[in-house]
């Protein structure tokens, strides 16, 4: 403990204290080596370095570890942005190629059903093209999800006593005989056979 007290009695001659004497010796003995303590930046530096690193949760307490560590950040950083654009590459591509695919199946399935469709309504022995589409129009309005395109034929045959020119197997379709078929009545049993109620 700094004795300031005997600074003073030490400093004062006649009664009078000497303020200089005693703020030269407080500043010599006291205040200069406390701001010496302070301020070694030598020692300062290194420790708050280490503490900066050690709360970083670094390995390490010098500026090249912490060096090291931003270093490491950034490389892992670019090679994180590097796979992420690689990623979304490959992603584009895939939908490129998926929405190509999806185009050309569907563009497959629609042809492939015309061209069914347009064979059934020949079946009902229909050549004429504007009546074939004519037809093909009016029996598609009346496709619902629980009468599909076969169905609204046979009613359709059915209705007007059409015989069509399609030949079935007789196990397929019970009923029948000859070289033509009620379509109709074969549609019928084949969708109660299925499960569908018909009327």
């Amino acid at each position: 403990m700094y004795d300031l007290k005997a600074i003073i009695e030490a400093n004062t001659t006649d009664g009078v204290i000497d303020y200089d004497k005693v703020m030269a010796n407080v500043d010599s003995d006291y205040v200069n080596p406390i701001v010496a303590k302070k301020t070694d930046k030598s020692k300062l530096l290194p420790e708050a370095v280490a503490e900066v690193v050690k709360g970083l949760g670094i390995d390490g307490e010098s500026i090249e570890d912490l060096k090291s560590y931003v270093k490491t950040i950034s490389d892992t950083a670019t090679d994180k942005d590097k796979a992420l654009l690689a990623i979304t590459k490959e992603r584009d591509e895939l939908k490129t190629n998926y929405e190509t695919e999806l185009e050309t199946r569907t563009k497959l399935e629609n042809e492939t059903k015309l061209s069914k469709q347009m064979g059934t309504i020949k079946s009902l022995g229909v050549n004429d093209p504007d009546e074939l589409e004519f037809l093909h129009f009016k029996f598609n309005k009346q496709v619902t999800e629980e009468k599909d395109f076969d169905s609204v034929v046979a009613e359709y045959a059915k209705d007007n006593g059409v015989k069509t020119t399609i030949k079935y197997v007789k196990d397929d379709f019970s009923g029948g005989g000859g070289n033509t078929v009620d379509i109709g009545a074969a549609f019928k049993a084949k969708r109660e056979a299925q499960g569908y109620k018909t009327k």
